[in-house]
């Protein structure tokens, strides 16, 4: 399945489909990812494999923390500059 121009699996495009429709309000908790998708540590492998296929286009998955709370993905360009999804 193809996003932001890479070639992902199927399970790795639903984790990207998820995080990507939350990234206009803000982005999805890493908890309730966690829930959706087998796990926190399920969720830091998948979200790692596709931010190493993303990387060639610029794109990143980010958590976003503040303070000790739990963090929110959102995908980000990495130079910076604003972009549509």
């Amino acid at each position: 399945m193809l996003r932001l121009g890479v070639l992902l699996s199927p399970r790795r495009a639903d984790v990207f489909d998820v995080i990507k429709r939350q990234n206009r309000s803000g982005g999805i908790r890493s908890d309730v990812l966690a829930g959706m998708f087998g796990g926190e540590k399920c969720v830091r492998v998948h979200i790692s494999n596709i931010n190493k296929l993303l990387a060639a286009k610029d794109w990143r998955i980010v958590c976003e923390r503040v303070g000790a709370e739990r963090g929110f993905y959102r995908v980000r360009h990495i130079n910076g500059t604003a972009r549509k999804i």
